[in-house]
């Protein structure tokens, strides 16, 4: 069946890639996964119309790895894929090769869960990513738990204020429609890997809203590796 050839070099590419532009969280992965394992995997797919060329099967996986890594629409994908250096050269692909359509990314991610391929691929790819101690990040969920302080309510002639707990304050426990005295936990949560990545301890009628841009801002999607 035949390949698209891509990836040749012009001129724009080699005085862009003189430039010393920093490195990016693309090149990174890029440079270290080991993208052989993959090639095999997908050596069976081609995910062209009838009669057209295809794209090489590992390049298109990476493109759909950018769509789940940047939440990417197929109609957007192929938007970014025509003006982002960093997608182009995560690909594979040089600013003179065409770039595949929102159809074509469509065709070949509904052919690689057809060919019940997706699960091992990104499989694969979790475990070394994980072996590099990196993992990539999808968005934040955050949660709040209510913990009950040791120290007694205080009595309502008291006040809210303890003398045991002078921090702990009243928070309303929404599944029971209670008050609790205490404190709250708040935490974020990777959305893609379920990680917990900041969290925050506050007076229980802390709310939500309040500290989730600093926790948001902490867990920001990237390249995120553990403190040595």
């Amino acid at each position: 069946m035949p390949r698209r050839r891509i990836g040749q070099l012009s001129w724009i590419d080699g005085a862009l890639a003189g430039r010393g532009r920093r490195r990016d969280a693309l090149a990174e992965i890029d440079r270290l996964v080991d993208w052989q394992p993959f090639g095999r995997l997908l050596s069976g797919i081609h995910g062209a119309a009838k009669g057209e060329a295809a794209y090489p099967p590992l390049m298109m996986f990476k493109v759909v790895l950018l769509q789940r890594w940047y939440g990417l629409s197929d109609p957007q994908m192929e938007e970014a894929l025509f003006d982002r250096m960093s997608f182009l050269g995560f690909v594979g692909l040089s600013v003179e090769d065409e770039t595949p359509d929102h159809t074509t990314i469509w065709r070949f991610r509904q052919k690689l869960v057809a060919d019940g391929l997706i699960e091992g691929l990104f499989a694969e790819l979790s475990r070394q990513l994980d072996g590099h101690g990196i993992t990539i990040k999808q968005g934040t969920l955050i949660d709040a738990s209510i913990i009950q302080s040791a120290a007694r309510r205080p009595r309502m002639e008291e006040g809210k204020v303890s003398q045991t707990d002078p921090d702990a304050r009243f928070g309303a426990n929404n599944e029971r429609g209670r008050f609790t005295f205490g404190y709250k936990v708040h935490i974020a949560v990777d959305q893609g890997s379920s990680t917990i990545g900041q969290w925050r301890v506050t007076p229980a009628n802390v709310q939500e809203v309040t500290v989730a841009r600093e926790l948001a801002a902490g867990n920001r999607a990237g390249l995120r590796r553990p403190r040595l």
